[in-house]
């Protein structure tokens, strides 16, 4: 086979995969939410889904080739979307432990250092 029909199976897999996935990522993404505690709506698990989906997608299917058919669809999937996520649930947690309210900050806490240009000044 020449190295022109392997480039076209390989991308042929990659568009079944998809077509595959797609319909599963917002369970996926919902699973997510629920294993890292992560109150949602669903705007949030459809614009978290979209961003997954680019992931997969981006970079032509890369992470789409970590599939190597060792579980299923749906395991592999939880797992992608789950490390993907991480990072996205650990910030909004922090911000949420971290959050005070504007009226209980100080006005030192308000103020802003005046910018570089200003100090040269």
């Amino acid at each position: 086979m020449s190295p022109n029909g392997s480039q076209a199976h390989s991308v042929f897999d990659v568009e079944q995969l998809i077509v595959n996935i797609s319909p599963k990522v917002s369970m996926a993404v919902r699973y997510a939410c629920r294993y890292y505690g992560h109150q949602t709506n669903w705007a949030e698990v459809m614009d978290l889904s979209q961003d997954i989906l680019v992931t997969l997608i981006s970079d032509g299917g890369r992470a789409l080739r970590t599939f190597a058919n060792h579980s299923s669809i749906d395991t592999w999937l939880k797992t992608v979307v789950r490390r993907e996520l991480r990072s996205y649930f650990l910030k909004r947690r922090w911000e949420k432990e971290n959050f005070r309210n504007v009226d209980e900050l100080s006005p030192e806490d308000l103020r802003c250092e005046a910018n570089q240009e200003e100090r040269l000044m």
